[in-house]
């Protein structure tokens, strides 16, 4: 007689990993569930619920919904305001989404073309959007709807990245052309500028930008360098690569 065995058959499905495009943490003082959103180069939107472990420097965290994504669209930023989740693209919408239906709530047109950053303030009171028609597009948010404002003066190139100061006085940017600048919010015009090292003349990509409260002015760069700023005189203070 044949020995008998046992078959255990494992089916695995195709899993084709996508790439992270942008990331977005809430405000756990607005909410009481740390939450963070991801969104994937398929242009889907997925939500994060984050729980403390035996203290606040351990975190577990676990999806709670995805957001499909469609084709030939891109989600380049999000950002978070009073438990309310928003994207936006190169389709040139911002889109507020309803959390229960996975549907847009609301759509507003961004005025400048593709959006490549958005931040609200400091307060969740106001938004700017860095557009591909360089210009720094301005929002009210009021009673949970956005209105449009106006914008500041525009530069030569898109506007890669933005970020507010902590009195909301000032946002500073970063474009694709080598260039990082401050403005002022009131006056909607630059008040410093500052160059970055090119590589064969080819124009440096400011991916990454933050503003500190002291007015330090944090840059990630297309060539590899993360560099603190004085926000004041834009001086280098020091520079990783």
């Amino acid at each position: 007689e044949m020995d008998r065995c046992k078959v255990h058959r494992v089916r695995f499905f195709d899993y084709v990993p996508r790439a992270v495009q942008c990331l977005a943490i809430n405000d756990k003082n607005e909410e009481q569930q740390l939450r963070l959103a991801v969104s994937r180069a398929d242009a889907s939107i997925e939500l994060w619920a984050g729980e403390a472990l035996g203290g606040k420097q351990h975190m577990s965290w676990h999806q709670q919904l995805v957001i499909p994504g469609a084709e030939g669209e891109s989600v380049e930023t999000l950002g978070w305001c009073g438990g309310r989740l928003y994207s936006a693209g190169l389709n040139g919408q911002i889109v507020e989404w309803n959390l229960l239906t996975l549907v847009p709530k609301h759509v507003y047109d961004s005025y400048g073309g593709a959006v490549w950053t958005m931040e609200f303030d400091s307060n969740r009171r106001r938004l700017a959007a860095g557009c591909e028609d360089g210009t720094v597009r301005l929002f009210d948010v009021k009673q949970g709807a956005l209105e449009y404002t106006g914008s500041f003066m525009p530069q030569k190139s898109r506007v890669l990245s933005l970020s507010w100061h902590l009195s909301g006085d000032h946002i500073v940017t970063g474009g694709a052309d080598s260039q990082i600048q401050k403005w002022s919010v009131s006056e909607g015009r630059t008040v410093l500028r500052i160059s970055l090292d090119q590589f064969k003349e080819k124009s440096t990509l400011v991916w990454a930008i933050a503003c500190l409260s002291d007015g330090t002015i944090i840059s990630g760069d297309s060539l590899g360098k993360v560099q603190f700023w004085n926000g004041q005189f834009g001086t280098l203070k020091q520079s990783f690569q």
